[in-house]
């Protein structure tokens, strides 16, 4: 804080790391603050750890997938405050793992500049993001085609359609209960062919999936 400048005065913070947390040491009738590295009291583990940037420019599917990948017993991957570029790959989220962002209710509200948005997957269409194994699953993001535009009359809405292509979240590999028991849920997909696809992985659940995309949820052998 600066001398002498009031609290509302003060410039908004970035996002904490962890080492900028303080701790409160308690001992009998004593307590006394200390600093330091508290990453792993944090809601999971961070793409900006392994070297995401979240600019929604830079490719980050390296980043994200070794933060996945160090979940090997399931886990958070916090992907709050970024804009996540996918741009290279699938993205392969593990059993147990759950890319978490804190939307309840993102929406598409009229006019709506989603090139700001963030916590927020901007996937390259050629690629998804797969649910790879069971328990895997995605909660409160937004998920936007890379190049997605926002219409400002009838012929841009009508040439955005036309570019709607690729599956925002695909659900195991088509082969008999490689991914059940997967979740989906308040997550807004826009831009795509299929928002959702799961063929022959059971008991997945999807709740408060909102989506604008050609075809919305494709389900087959879903028993």
């Amino acid at each position: 804080m600066t001398t002498g400048v009031k609290t509302s005065q003060e410039a908004p913070a970035g996002p904490l790391t962890g080492a900028e947390l303080v701790r409160i040491v308690q001992n009998g009738g004593n307590a006394k603050a200390t600093t330091g590295a508290m990453a792993g009291l944090a809601y999971g583990v961070m793409p900006r750890t392994f070297g995401a940037v979240g600019d929604g420019v830079t490719d980050d599917t390296a980043a994200v997938q070794a933060a996945i990948d160090s979940l090997p017993n399931g886990g958070v991957v916090n992907c709050s405050g970024g804009r996540w570029l996918i741009d290279s790959a699938d993205l392969i989220v593990k059993k147990g793992v759950t890319l978490w962002g804190p939307w309840l209710n993102l929406g598409e509200p009229d006019g709506q500049d989603y090139s700001n948005i963030q916590s927020a997957f901007i996937v390259n269409p050629l690629y998804t993001i797969r649910l790879a194994q069971e328990f895997s699953a995605i909660e409160g993001m937004g998920i936007f085609r890379k190049g997605l535009t926002t219409p400002t009359d009838a012929t841009t809405a009508l040439a955005a359609i036309a570019a709607f292509a690729g599956t925002a979240i695909t659900v195991g590999y088509g082969v008999s209960k490689d991914a059940s028991d997967t979740y989906v849920g308040n997550c807004l997909v826009l831009g795509f062919e299929y928002a959702y696809y799961n063929d022959y992985n059971e008991r997945p659940r999807i709740e408060y999936l909102s989506a604008d995309c050609t075809n919305g949820l494709y389900l087959n052998r879903v028993y």
